[in-house]
């Protein structure tokens, strides 16, 4: 049905599952003919001998729940159902963590009757239990499981051997919030690691964001810490990853002090040899280049004799292509498959199981009414109406997938062999008496996974015309596939599916005897809690389960509940907002560079400590993965981005004739030049206009004079403005240039963060 947990350290699973055995004893059988064809019994368990079931691998004290009934047929074909709840242990093999794949055992034995007395069996298939596993699989966790594999097996205690059966079953994990949570910010630590070492910021700034970064690596290491075993010889590949970024990381540390140390002392030997090696190289590099030049001269040399050889008739040549071709083709067939069914003949008159009963001799001192269903008639079910009352809702564990719940459950159903006249007896019409005077139903809820911790109170209500009435307090925790998505802004359904497994429909019919809107007004009228979850409202959902040949009535109560966030909005988002704010803040102010990368990887620490107390909630189950972990992630990501551009401006700042800052300054001084020549045209054609307005008026006005001093004067005025305007205004300085870079990385980190913004607010209000 589950696998609810699994724990990596103590190497244990937590599962959940239903066995049936079903047996022949050979002393119970009846004619059907002689019983208006009842062919089919529920009796208490402990009416005959049953097998005890142990389970090899438990290691913890099992929470199952023992159903109180057994079926029996006519031929003495014995049924009996549990359901387990057990933590077993499992070699698990966390070298591939987190994409690995496990494969745990399940070895069904009793110790007590040995191979010479019973032999163990499956009547399925390993497809069949693979299929109905699958179909009835009630949570969507951290675990998938792929295949159930039945093996015979055998157990030998001193020189006894008992039979058993053992199933492998096999199951992958989903690694997305692993991925999400620890490989993708290691990976982004230390691609910071390695900007830092090749800036070009001073050795002591360097050492100093180094080390804040291995803090950020450590905090990671810690939430890995609680997960991988401390047992393995194998070491998981996770781990080696981890300590070998770990490991490069202390590396950038030595070789940064390293440098400063010889940085204060420049005639250390090993800058000495340094120096020697590279003046060898560039010997080294002289010669090559004097031997390639004379490889380039025999080369071309001896292309020229080949061009001239192929340009004479007799060097040239012909050639011929040819091309091959295949083809295939397969077929494929199927087939199927009939079943058959069967009619019961109707009774001629009234009969009572109880005459089955004594017919085995197997009835007790307490009354036959007791220990059969009371139907007067055996063709027509007994009807059990439920009044149902949510309670309160205790918690919700969300990486384990399940949802504690307290509520009432009230069952009335007539037993028609329990009447009196009250006239008779003072008019006593009601009687109040032990629960276990009479037959009463037992009733099962599908989704439970844990021991229930119930108070059945000791008393039942009957009165004159056989109406009985009782009163359960359930207090159950059940499994709910919890879909994480929208936390905490989430609002999660899951289902009480109440039926009795110890009588088919035939037999007993259950429904609700409230509607849709009695269940929600009198749920929120007795409400006891007001906690971090809200129910908000309850559907009623009559429905009926199959087993084999069996069918079962059943009413499910789909209750659907709204998370508070109010908390998770105070404690996880408000301080992630605030912490990128004031990233932002410190991206945009005038602290110098290396002030900026030291603040902002703080923040980013900061940061990951938060995402601690995210990875205590969240379930590493989704292949969806929770919008909160995106957003954490976002924010991680627009940080590490602002820490990566500030290590550029800083790169540039101590490289002037960076090309980044050429390809600025050129783009600049385009868009100045085009105004300037523009403005220097135009003054350039009024100054000629005016001179030669000037000049046609003086030569108007002095004809002896015309055209002898000022042609010449204008001629060389004209050269002068034409050299001045052909020349480019100097560059602006580097300062400038880093500045406009730095307004343009801001604007973009903006525009990127309030789209990434508008992103996560739409889908958490889609």
């Amino acid at each position: 049905m589950s696998i609810l947990s699994v724990t990596e350290k103590l190497q244990t699973v937590t599962v959940c599952f239903f066995v049936d055995m079903e047996w022949e004893n050979v002393f119970v059988t009846w004619n059907p003919q002689d019983f208006c064809n009842i062919s089919k019994l529920k009796l208490p368990v402990d009416t005959f001998w049953s097998p005890y079931i142990i389970i090899y691998e438990h290691v913890d004290e099992e929470k199952s729940l023992n159903r109180p009934y057994l079926s029996i047929t006519h031929n003495g074909i014995t049924t009996i159902s549990q359901e387990h709840r057990v933590t077993i242990a499992c070699n698990l093999k966390m070298h591939k963590f987190p994409f690995d794949t496990q494969t745990c055992s399940i070895s069904l034995f009793s110790d007590i009757v040995h191979a010479t007395d019973i032999i163990f069996l499956p009547n399925q298939t390993t497809e069949e239990v693979n299929k109905n596993s699958k179909f009835y699989q009630l949570t969507d966790g951290e675990w998938k499981f792929t295949n159930i594999n039945i093996i015979p097996d055998s157990l030998k205690n001193n020189e006894e051997v008992s039979n058993g059966i053992t199933y492998e079953i096999s199951m992958k994990r989903r690694p997305i919030l692993y991925v999400l949570n620890l490989i993708f910010p290691s990976c982004a630590l230390y691609l910071l690691d390695m900007t830092i070492l090749f800036s070009s910021s001073s050795y002591e700034d360097k050492i100093s964001f180094q080390l804040s970064l291995i803090i950020g690596e450590s905090v990671l290491a810690l939430i890995l810490k609680d997960i991988i075993p401390t047992s393995s010889d194998d070491p998981p590949v996770i781990v080696m990853f981890f300590i070998g970024i770990f490991v490069l990381m202390i590396m950038g540390v030595l070789e940064t002090c390293l440098l400063t140390q010889l940085k204060k002392k420049p005639l250390k030997p090993i800058l000495k040899s340094i120096k020697l090696l590279r003046c060898r190289k560039q010997a080294r590099t002289a010669s090559g280049n004097l031997l390639s030049k004379q490889e380039v001269s025999l080369t071309e040399t001896a292309r020229g004799q080949e061009e001239r050889r192929d340009s004479s008739p007799l060097g040239k040549g012909n050639t011929e292509l040819r091309m091959l071709k295949e083809r295939i083709n397969a077929e494929g067939q199927q087939s199927g498959t009939q079943a058959e069914l069967q009619e019961c003949a109707a009774p001629e008159q009234p009969c009572k199981y109880d005459n089955v009963i004594q017919y085995l001799n197997i009835s007790s001192e307490k009354p036959p009414a007791l220990r059969t269903i009371p139907k007067e008639n055996w063709d027509e079910p007994l009807k059990v109406e439920i009044q149902f009352i949510l309670m309160s809702i205790l918690s919700v564990t969300e990486k384990l997938q399940t949802v504690t719940v307290y509520f009432l459950v009230t069952m009335k159903w007539k037993d028609v062999f329990v009447t009196w006249n009250p006239q008779d007896f003072c008019n006593i019409s009601k009687l109040g008496l032990p629960v276990d005077t009479f037959w009463s139903p037992y009733i099962g809820i599908y989704e439970q996974v844990d021991e229930e911790k119930s108070l059945n109170r000791p008393l039942l209500s009957i009165t004159h015309n056989g109406i009985i009435s009782t009163t359960q307090q359930h207090q159950v925790t059940i499994t709910c596939n919890l879909k994480m998505h929208k936390f905490p802004f989430d609002t999660q359904t899951c289902n009480i599916s109440l039926f009795s497994f110890s009588h088919p429909v035939r037999d007993l019919k259950l429904q609700s005897n409230q509607t849709t809107e009695e269940v929600n007004k009198n749920s929120k009228l007795y409400h006891l809690t007001d906690g971090e979850w809200k129910f908000t409202n309850i559907n009623i959902i009559p429905h009926t389960l199959e087993d084999e040949e069996e069918v079962f009535t059943a009413v499910s109560y789909e209750i659907s509940m709204k998370r508070r966030p109010i908390l998770y909005v105070l404690n996880l988002i408000f301080p992630s907002c605030a912490l990128y704010l004031l990233d932002m803040t410190i991206l945009f102010s005038s602290s110098s560079y290396e002030n900026k990368i030291s603040f902002q990887l703080s923040l980013i620490i900061g940061e990951s400590v938060l995402a601690l107390i995210l990875k205590d909630i969240i379930p590493t189950s989704s292949d969806d993965p929770p919008i909160i972990v995106m957003f954490f992630i976002g924010i991680f990501v627009l940080m590490i981005m602002g820490v990566l551009e500030t290590c550029l401006l800083v790169q540039l700042k101590k490289k002037p004739l960076h090309p980044i800052l050429k390809a600025i300054k050129l783009l600049r001084c385009r868009k100045q030049a085009r105004t300037t020549s523009g403005s220097l045209l135009s003054k350039q054609g009024d100054s000629l206009i005016e001179m030669a307005r000037g000049q046609e008026e003086r030569r108007d006005s002095n004809p002896l004079g015309k055209g002898n001093t000022e042609l010449p004067m204008l001629t060389g005025r004209m050269n002068a403005e034409g050299q001045h305007t052909g020349t480019q205004t100097e560059l602006q300085e580097s300062k400038s240039a880093l500045l406009v870079l730095d307004k343009v990385l801001f604007c973009s980190h903006l525009l990127l963060s309030l789209l990434f913004s508008i992103i996560i607010i739409v889908q958490w209000s889609s």
